[in-house]
């Protein structure tokens, strides 16, 4: 891929072909057609190519290069695809040719090269051109992907991904982009999110399915039989829905959501969710096999705070992983270690119905630690495989989270 595109008239060939000479020394690759190819179709593709698959520009200004449909075309290639543009003029014209070129063209630094000191205006064209160099290659990176995704029908295929998606998504602020672009990066972050979403639920999903469902089995009178296995799938598969949902809402609130509520309420929005999540949870158990009625209760609300006090946590504080993870067992264990009939202490704080039942104490210790710890596991396993294995740039945006350039190990820090 070239580094820099030339427009100029053809009456300015010579000095092109020196200036072209003195770039490719400096090391730069350089685009330029020094061929007289008709004005068709065919040419105007191989223009809009190479404009495309370059991040700078230079245009040589001269009285019969303001003149040129050719260069007129090629500018307005240049500034439609947003791509950087460094004038220079060679033959200084009078005020009246100037009047013809663009107001965008007008409003840049030009440099003259209309002297003597051919060197000194070089050293400040290299200079131009180097000034944000990587910003103006990233740009040309996104378009060629984005033109790619559009001649290819729009398919999923050629989204961004990974840490590819990452490097882009700084962008999305930016003002430089094309339409194409913004609809690219903005597509491929929304696929993005719901691979995150998904994934987050799956995770809500078994940790407590695991934990809630090993409770009905452990605490089961008998031996264990069909009617056991269906209540316990029956109990992993409601809590687990219900973590499910806290999991995303917890983590980050879904683009959908975000299209309709004001920005000042995101985080309000999310707590309520979540701790609505996790009381609804608990009234469907007690409602199905508890018989207790579908109805609120003290217990089901503290219950459901307990459940989704870490993911809450997590989300506004940003604390490290271990730290969630032990928040969210410690609450959860909590809640299901004072709202039972077993140990009397509902009784003292005036709570009438249970949270959750257990036969005796000792179950109370040792199959309610063995569920917090499963559901502290299961639902903060990405958290975990994330502070272990390497951290998701994308998933760190997705969360409200800095993102930090990947290191390259021995040369830089990985800054925030």
């Amino acid at each position: 891929m070239a580094d820099i595109f030339i427009s100029y008239s053809r009456d300015d060939s010579e000095f092109v072909r020196k200036l072209v000479d003195s770039l490719e020394t400096a090391g730069r690759n350089v685009w330029v057609d020094f061929n007289d190819i008709p004005f068709a179709a065919k040419w105007l593709d191989e223009i809009i190519e190479a404009i495309e698959n370059t991040p700078t520009g230079i245009f040589v200004i001269s009285p019969t290069s303001i003149e040129s449909q050719y260069c007129s075309l090629e500018i307005t290639q240049l500034f439609q695809n947003r791509k950087k543009l460094v004038p220079i003029v060679i033959v200084r014209p009078d005020e009246g040719t100037v009047e013809k070129l663009p107001q965008n063209v007008r409003d840049l630094n030009w440099i003259f090269f209309d002297n003597d000191d051919f060197d000194g205006a070089f050293q400040n064209l290299i200079d131009a051109i180097d000034t944000d160099i990587e910003a103006s290659k990233k740009h040309t990176r996104l378009l060629v992907n984005a033109l790619e995704w559009q001649r290819r029908g729009h398919s999923k295929d050629n989204l961004l991904r990974g840490d590819e998606l990452a490097d882009f998504l700084p962008m999305l602020e930016s003002d430089s982009l094309i339409p194409v672009q913004q609809a690219y990066l903005e597509l491929s972050l929304s696929a993005a999110q719901a691979r995150y979403n998904f994934w987050r639920f799956m995770f809500g999903f078994l940790g407590s399915f695991l934990a809630m469902g090993y409770y009905a089995l452990a605490t089961w009178r008998g031996t264990i039989s069909p009617v056991a296995i269906v209540i316990a799938l029956g109990i992993g598969e409601i809590f687990g829905f219900f973590t499910g949902l806290i999991a995303v809402f917890g983590s980050a609130l879904p683009e959908f959501v975000k299209k309709r509520v004001p920005p000042v309420i995101y985080n309000p929005v999310r707590i309520a969710v979540c701790v609505l999540a996790g009381m609804l949870g608990w009234m469907v158990y007690q409602w199905l096999f508890l018989n207790l009625g579908f109805v609120p209760t003290w217990a089901a609300l503290l219950g459901g705070v307990a459940m989704s006090a870490g993911f809450i946590v997590n989300t506004l504080f940003k604390p490290p992983s271990y730290l969630t993870f032990l928040l969210t067992g410690v609450l959860f264990y909590v809640a299901i270690f004072f709202l039972n009939p077993v140990n009397g202490v509902m009784s003292d704080i005036g709570i009438v119905e249970p949270l959750i039942y257990f036969d005796t104490i000792d179950q109370v210790y040792w199959v309610g630690a063995i569920m917090a710890l499963v559901y502290a596991a299961g639902t903060n396993a990405h958290l975990m495989w994330q502070a272990f294995f390497g951290e998701n740039r994308v998933t760190r945006f997705l969360e409200g989270r800095p993102i930090r350039r990947k290191r390259k190990r021995g040369l830089e820090p990985a800054n925030a």
